[in-house]
């Protein structure tokens, strides 16, 4: 599963490992105190894609097949697991995460262009 988190503190990176190897997408600044919509996808056809504001910003061609085992899945929202294996060495800033996250949401099928644009714009 691609993880999300900062190569500073003011760059976004998604980094995802795959059949072809581990990918990595650096984003662009986020500024502090400005809402962002950022979005992660993966999928077998399309690889990783890293989504800002509603706009495709980076994208790979490693393919994703993310296969559901009858395993436990950890996810950690605001704060970096470090582990030893290969998928989560990347240079993502470790420890916490100070700030605001807003309407997560995990999906169970890879998110369209309509898709991402449509949840960074939301209906008023």
């Amino acid at each position: 599963m691609p993880m999300l988190g900062f190569v500073n503190p003011s760059h976004i990176q998604a980094h995802g490992c795959s059949t072809s190897g581990s990918t990595t997408l650096i984003g662009s600044t986020v500024s502090a105190g400005i809402w962002t919509h950022i979005a992660v996808t993966y999928g077998a056809f399309n690889g990783l894609r890293l989504w800002i504001n509603g706009g495709q910003f980076a994208t790979s061609s490693a393919v994703y097949n993310y296969s559901v085992v009858d395993l436990p899945v950890t996810m950690t929202i605001s704060s970096y697991f470090a582990s030893s294996d290969s998928c989560s060495l990347s240079n993502i800033m470790t420890g916490q995460y100070f700030g605001l996250v807003d309407e997560f949401q995990l999906f169970s099928r890879e998110l369209s262009s309509t898709d991402a644009l449509s949840f960074a714009n939301p209906l008023t």
